[in-house]
């Protein structure tokens, strides 16, 4: 189950990723220690610094500049983050 996406944007290519207002907090755990643990199909995990900015954008960094130098995520990729039904991980990322 998808709990966000996102087609990526040039500046989502850097060292952030972000994430415009959701109006539930799909994250909770997250929001509460910072980080998120989430696993790629080839099970790596990637641990990604989360923060809720005052507007209510989600800001995530920490492996994410990896994560995409490894996918070669680009402009126009569609990012999505859900549950994890196996894996040693809460939350699974998959670039569409």
């Amino acid at each position: 189950m998808a709990l966000c996406s996102k087609i990526i944007e040039h500046d989502d290519t850097g060292r952030y990723l972000t994430i415009n207002q959701i109006y539930t907090e799909p994250f909770p755990s997250a929001a509460a220690s910072g980080k998120l643990r989430v696993e790629d199909n080839n099970g790596i995990v990637w641990i990604l610094s989360y923060r809720v900015k005052s507007g209510g954008t989600r800001v995530f960094s920490g492996d994410w500049p990896r994560f995409v130098q490894n996918y070669k995520v680009k402009a126009g990729n569609t990012i999505v983050i859900g549950m994890n039904g196996t894996g040693s991980t809460d939350h699974k990322i998959e670039v569409m």
